[in-house]
């Protein structure tokens, strides 16, 4: 068609446009996807939401959603975005429909989004936006299915919000144009241009559509009086459903960007490798760099390098394992003591060439002083407030966390478990297995974008918990499948996804972990994980929670359990609730325990035993309730204040039943010596278990999650006789709802917190920190809010933390004799086991400080073995029997001292 006469009178618009464009070149951006290789991760400069639904294919960019239940996939443009100053912007892309259109309506588009998110909003957040419409949310430009140019407010404070399938293109209200001109009738392909610069009254702008071939305008509209926000923050494409009943959405290919409005920021990129975690143990470094899902043409190697004496030098080199998308990296004879620089180095096809890019971070290899220091955290939930594309809604990146976490200089960090929630902010897809996969690297990849800056300095532990594998509990019952007639299906025991999910996940967040201690797969040849890790002189014994765990439905007919509760009211299970068939951990993970517990090698100096949960249950339930369902909904009371109405509760995913599995785990950490970390419960709390009776075993803490919408509270029925007066009312010694001994020492209960936004802080978010004195042996946690800014002196932890105790006093029995003492050199202390000589049971192993210990025992009776292993390895046995012991003269090591 030919030109209107309007274009005359916006001739000068259009040239004030243009010549900022020119001015401001180092930030413009431009690229054809023409040559690129056909892979569903876009590029480094891309964010796609969701990943699952857009691909490179056949040399463009496109969209493979368009069902109505889908609307709004977008594509962020990371590297640039709209400045708060005030300027021009020139903007096109190439378009149109994957399949040919036979739905010409108002009820698809393609074309831009622009403006999401922008001053005081993390851009991390910003590139989230996609689905609804709401505050944040930014301006549609575009082409409907009709071909008509439109503008769209994704901005509706009225809209329905979340991942809901019922959205109309009223959801949208159109932006009125002061003059719309001409429609495109062909929707294969076509050009969009935009233009827009200041005016008076806010923004004015022109949005062309053009031949694709030779340019020339079809039609255009023009948009006056367009409120600035909308030029400010994120920029990204839009595909929203599908203009054909085959229903996938519309493609792109050469996109620019122009103008004084556009700023560069290359830092923001994210790939082709989005994280690393990784591990030193035992002289062998091990780390996984995960990438964006790769095409079959893409490389599958990529290389580790580490800075030393003035240059990069190749140290490994890893190929892809598609299952997951993974590189491992694996160093046998790590030789370095001090912190090492080092970059994966990937060569990635952008479009026809490859380009080199790297991935740096600092191999943290040795512990500086006396004092080794974890952080601890779990639970990463990524929103839970009202809907908006702001921080009221979105929780995540949680930059405050991490730059919290980091302040404390850790040397080394534990994720309990939770890294992803399956719901979180698209809804869930089950199936096929290599959808699923997909679906769940757009979580996990969200995960390594907020923590990634803390993963890539510090070796990391990262275990899986239920919600990672896609389930709200899981009982894996041995890796069987989750079939059988209950509901929900994870009732039956098993995994209710496919293996080959499990199995990602696994690679995903443990391959970088030391090698399993027997790598031997369970059912379904699901892969295992449990193992040790030696670092700084410091033992964690890693375990899988739920990997082995019965199902409580199959086996405890009477209690009618659902989803982990008891649904018959007088069903006690404190009495009826342990079974002689119900499994915790597995005979294959106390075999590796037993061995753990007992081997402290000839630098190890502490034991740390890490998992999923607490082997007790500290929370509960109003009286008249059932199940924890409720928890979300329940109201606060003030702080400090005695509650009434709630009972205990018994709630099977917890790992305090079995009752008899629980007491074989605290037995093994009390005969290491050593104290627990673990997360899940979204109940920041640190007990002392009980086996026989109260105080009689070692200390578990559960650090604060990092954000939650379920956060349980403990508000026992009896207040405990035995608090400590100056602690809070419901601390001491209590039974929990399975009869378990603890002793409740602090608890970070729901409160009423003041700060916004309210449905993140009063649900008591945080981290763990945990502090180890390699001289004093002495271990202190303290839980702290996430509100909280640790580098302000008057910073305070949540009540009733620190809690501090020895090294000792994780053994928890009372001595009665001793076998010996022992005499050493300082630096030179042995290691000691204790074994029964009748039964050949382990009694306890340990290495204690200082240059002298007497050896403790716990019934003067028994027989016993005295194993000690000096710290050249030599190890000499001494016979023990009833009545000959305490020795009157000392055992001195070594014997010519």
């Amino acid at each position: 068609m030919r030109r209107s006469s309007f274009f005359g009178l916006f001739a000068l618009f259009a040239l004030l446009v243009l010549l900022p464009a020119c001015t401001e070149p180092e930030n413009s951006f431009e690229i054809q996807f023409a040559g690129s290789p056909d892979r569903t991760w876009i590029g480094p400069q891309f964010y796609a939401n969701r990943m699952l639904d857009w691909e490179l294919r056949d040399g463009r960019l496109l969209s493979k959603e368009g069902r109505a239940a889908k609307p709004m996939r977008t594509v962020h443009l990371l590297t640039r975005y709209l400045n708060e100053e005030e300027g021009s912007l020139n903007m096109s892309i190439v378009t149109g429909a994957v399949n040919d259109p036979d739905m010409a309506d108002d009820s698809t588009w393609t074309g831009f989004l622009m403006g999401a998110g922008g001053e005081g909003t993390d851009y991390r957040i910003s590139s989230l936006v996609h689905h609804w419409p709401a505050p944040g949310g930014g301006l549609i430009v575009g082409v409907d299915g009709s071909g008509a140019i439109m503008v769209r407010d994704n901005e509706n404070p009225d809209a329905k919000r979340g991942a809901r399938r019922d959205f109309t293109s009223d959801d949208w209200p159109l932006v009125p144009s002061i003059e719309a001109v001409g429609r495109v009738s062909d929707m294969t392909k076509f050009g969009i241009r935009v233009m827009a610069t200041p005016s008076e009254s806010g923004y004015s702008m022109v949005v062309e559509t053009t031949d694709a071939q030779s340019d020339e305008v079809i039609s255009h509209a023009v948009y006056t009086d367009l409120d600035p926000k909308y030029f400010t923050g994120n920029i990204a494409l839009v595909s929203h459903r599908s203009p054909s009943s085959a229903g996938a959405g519309y493609w792109f290919d050469n996109w620019a960007l122009a103008g004084s409005k556009v700023e560069k920021d290359d830092s923001r990129g994210l790939g082709p490798v989005i994280g690393v975690q990784y591990t030193i143990s035992e002289g062998t470094l091990k780390m996984t760099a995960q990438m964006g899902p790769l095409g079959d043409d893409d490389s599958k190697v990529a290389d580790l390098q580490i800075h030393q004496n003035g240059s990069w030098n190749t140290i490994a080199s890893g190929e892809l394992d598609t299952n997951g998308f993974t590189i491992g990296l694996r160093v046998d004879d790590w030789p370095y003591e001090e912190d090492v620089p080092f970059r994966v180095m990937y060569s990635l096809w952008e479009g026809a060439q490859p380009v080199t890019h790297y991935y740096d971070g600092t191999i943290h290899s040795t512990i500086e002083g006396e004092e080794f220091i974890l952080a601890a955290l779990n639970c990463h939930h990524i929103s839970g407030g009202d809907g908006t594309w702001t921080h009221n809604h979105f929780w995540w990146p949680h930059a405050d966390v991490a730059e919290a976490v980091a302040y404390h200089e850790a040397d080394m960090y534990f994720f309990a478990g939770d890294q992803i929630y399956e719901g979180g902010l698209a809804g869930i897809v089950r199936g096929p297995a290599d959808t699923a996969i997909l679906d769940y690297l757009y979580h996990w990849n969200r995960f390594l974008w907020a923590f990634g800056d803390l993963t890539r300095h510090r070796p990391t532990v990262t275990i899986p918990d239920d919600h990672d594998v896609y389930h709200g509990n899981v009982w894996g019952a041995g890796g069987k499948a989750a079939t059988g007639p209950y509901r929900p299906a994870s009732d039956n025991g098993g995994y209710i996804e496919p293996p080959e999910f499990v199995n990602a996940v696994h690679r995903t967040q443990t391959s970088h972990l030391p090698d399993p201690y027997d790598p031997t797969p369970i059912l379904q040849d699901i892969s295992v994980y449990y193992t040790n890790m030696e670092f700084g002189g410091v033992s964690f014994g890693i375990v899988a929670d739920r990997m082995f765990k019965s199902a409580p439905r199959t086996l405890l007919e009477d209690a009618q359990v659902r989803n982990g509760w008891p649904s018959v009211r007088d069903w006690d299970a404190a009495k009826d609730g342990d079974h002689p068939d119900a499994i915790l951990l597995g005979d294959r993970q106390h075999e590796f325990l037993d061995d753990w517990a007992k081997d402290w090698g000839t630098q190890t100096w502490m034991k740390v035993f890490l998992s999923a949960t607490l082997f007790a249950n500290v929370a509960t339930i109003p009286e008249e309730e059932m199940n924890g369902s409720i928890i979300p909904g329940l109201p606060i009371p003030p702080a400090g204040q005695i509650v009434e109405g709630y009972k205990k509760a018994m709630d099977m995913d917890s790992n305090a039943w079995p009752q008899t599995g629980r007491n074989r785990v605290v037995d093994v950490m009390r005969r290491a010596r050593a104290f627990h970390i673990a997360g899940d419960q979204h109940l920041g709390s640190t007990v002392r278990y009980g086996k026989d009776d109260f105080q009689d075993a070692g200390y578990g803490f559960v650090v604060p999650s990092i954000a939650n919408i379920w956060p349980r509270r403990w508000f026992p029925p009896e207040v405990s006789s035995t608090r400590d007066p100056n602690a809070s009312w419901y601390t001491g010694d209590h039974l929990d709802g399975f009869g378990n001994h603890m002793t409740v020492l602090a608890a970070a209960n729901p409160v009423n917190s003041g700060r916004e936004p309210s449905a993140l802080y009063d649900r008591t978010p945080g981290y763990g920190i945990i502090k180890m004195n390699r001289t004093s042996r002495d271990v202190e946690l303290t839980a702290w809010p996430r509100w909280e800014d640790p580098s302000d002196p008057n910073a305070r932890p949540y009540k009733d933390w620190p809690i501090s105790f020895n090294q000792e006093a994780g053994d928890g029995r009372t001595p009665v004799s001793m076998l010996a003492v022992l005499e050493y050199p300082e630096g030179q202390a042995p290691a000691i086991e204790v074994v029964n000589a009748t039964t050949g049971a382990h009694v306890y192993s340990y290495r204690p400080n200082g240059v002298s210990y007497s050896v403790p025992i716990y019934d003067d009776s028994k027989n016993y073995v005295l194993k000690v292993t000096s710290s050249d390895g030599n190890t000499k046995e001494y016979q023990m029997p009833a009545g000959a012991y305490p020795l009157t003269d000392p055992i001195r090591i070594p014997d010519s001292q």
